[in-house]
């Protein structure tokens, strides 16, 4: 799911700028180029959180805990991060993708 709605949306606008005469071609090897970045993004950050979660010394235990302890209590960090992976922030502006026609 972490990129499945924003998979979708960006379908329908490449499939909306062709329909509006955009070249088939070029428009969907962008939808493909955009939507394995964000795959791609989405895998690397879900791979740095598993090994922060999966370290197990006590050390690294214990900062850990301090750690997002202390992030669950900003609202702005535990946003940004619910965001990151679930692929919210990445708009038709950010990603690329068409925009839709009015």
């Amino acid at each position: 799911m972490n990129t499945g709605i924003q998979d979708g949306y960006d379908a329908l606008l490449t499939l909306a700028a062709i329909h509006h005469g955009g070249n088939a071609a070029t428009a969907l090897a962008g939808y493909r180029d955009r939507r394995l970045r964000a795959a791609r993004e989405v895998v690397a950050f879900t791979g740095r959180i598993m090994r922060l979660v999966t370290l197990d010394d006590v050390g690294t235990h214990l900062l850990r805990t301090v750690a997002l302890a202390g992030v669950g209590r900003l609202p702005f960090l535990r946003r940004r991060i619910a965001q990151a992976v679930s692929c919210a922030t990445r708009t038709t502006r950010r990603t690329g993708a068409p925009t839709p026609s009015t």
